[in-house]
Order: structure tokens, then C-alpha cells, then sequence
């Protein structure tokens, strides 16, 4: 049989978009500036390339033109430094999708990495991507339907693009209305499960299975 791919499933039904101005309230964030999420357990894990997220976005926090908000247990200096919102590791699902659903853009920008969970997670919330190109994110992250992808390691290209997705209000809502609809039409647990027992039906003899 030929190789087959089966993306991880999310639950859905349990992470889906919520009122913004409510989460942002819920969580402490600023109603009145742009927010950008990002996922961290450390902020110096080099493949994570958090550096790179930090190096791009300083000029913005600096001049009030974003506000950062961060879920993980990571650790680093930085963050006080640009007055980031650890929202710190959110167990509840319920707070979890008000975190994703809080911020105008989640930002990944990893120099190595596969299928991230975390991507998924804001796309059934609704919240459009700016990521780096690499791995398993292009399958998620579309360009202009979904999100915005940047040239690994482009500093400036990934400060150009999140300015710009910040000053057009449409292109944000269309984007998000495509994550949720892309994260439900191809990434729901039901359909993972429904994928794998294609695959099992394809290899195991019918007498076996009988």
C-alpha cells in the first residue's frame, strides 16, 4: 500500500470561537490593541525560534502597537521586558479556546516542526495564523485563506505580514472564518477516526476481519 498521511484530530465541538471582547476580559488583556498569542514552554528552546518571534515584534510592543500573550510554562526574561501576558498552561478547554479567541493573530514561528497541535487549536477558534513555512504547517496554514506563511528565519517579513493582517479588519474575519471551517471539515476527531478505519479496512484481509 502507499504511503498514507493521517493528521491528528481535535475536539471541534469543544474549542470554538468565542466573544473576543468577553475572553480578552475574562483574561485580563487589553481591549483597545492588537492582540498576538504565541505558545512557549521556554523562550530560548532554539527550535521553537521564539527568538525570531520576539526579534520581529519588539518594535510593535515598544510603540503600543500590540499586545503579546503567551499560553506554556516557558521560561526566559524577555517577557517582562515586552510586557507579555503569560496566561501561563491552561487546563480547561473552556479557557483555552478564550485564550486563542481573545487574540487578533497566533504566531508560531518554529525553525523546525511537524503537525503542531497548537495551530489547529486557533484555527477551530477562529484565529487566523502567521507562521513560519516549515514541516507539517503549510497543510494547515493557507495562504490568504487561512493565515500568512513567512520565509523561515525572515525577521522582517514576519513584522511586515503581521502589520499588515492588523490593518486589514476584513481579510482577518474572512481568515478566521476559514480556519473554523477548514479545522471542522478536515481535522475533526470524528474524521481522524473515520480515517484510520479506512486504512485498517484496506489492510487487514475481509476473511480476517470477518
Amino acid at each position: 500500500l502507499p504511503l498514507r498521511s493521517i493528521p491528528n484530530g481535535l475536539e471541534t465541538d469543544v474549542l470554538v470561537p468565542g466573544d473576543r471582547s468577553a475572553a480578552r476580559t475574562a483574561l485580563g488583556l487589553p481591549q483597545d490593541v492588537p492582540v498576538l498569542l504565541f505558545v512557549a514552554n521556554s523562550l530560548s528552546d532554539h527550535r521553537k525560534g521564539l527568538d525570531l518571534l520576539l526579534e520581529a515584534v519588539r518594535p510593535l510592543t515598544a510603540s503600543s502597537t500590540v499586545h503579546l500573550a503567551s499560553l506554556g510554562r516557558h521560561e526566559g526574561s524577555s517577557q517582562g521586558e515586552l510586557g507579555i501576558t503569560r496566561l501561563g498552561w491552561v487546563e480547561s478547554d473552556r479557557m483555552l479556546a478564550a485564550a486563542y479567541s481573545a487574540a487578533d493573530l497566533f504566531v508560531t514561528t518554529p525553525r523546525q516542526d511537524n503537525l503542531p497541535n497548537t495551530v489547529l487549536e486557533a484555527m477551530a477558534c477562529g484565529t487566523p495564523i502567521v507562521a513560519f513555512d516549515v514541516g507539517g504547517i503549510p497543510d494547515m496554514v493557507r495562504p490568504r485563506t487561512t493565515g500568512m506563511l513567512v520565509p523561515p528565519g525572515d525577521v522582517e517579513g514576519l513584522r511586515a505580514t503581521i502589520v499588515s493582517l492588523l490593518r486589514d479588519e476584513n481579510a482577518r474575519k474572512t481568515m478566521g472564518e476559514m480556519c473554523r471551517r477548514v479545522a471542522v471539515e478536515e481535522y475533526s476527531l470524528g474524521l481522524q477516526a473515520q480515517r484510520y478505519l479506512e486504512l485498517y479496512r484496506q489492510i487487514v484481509p475481509t476473511k480476517a476481519a470477518e
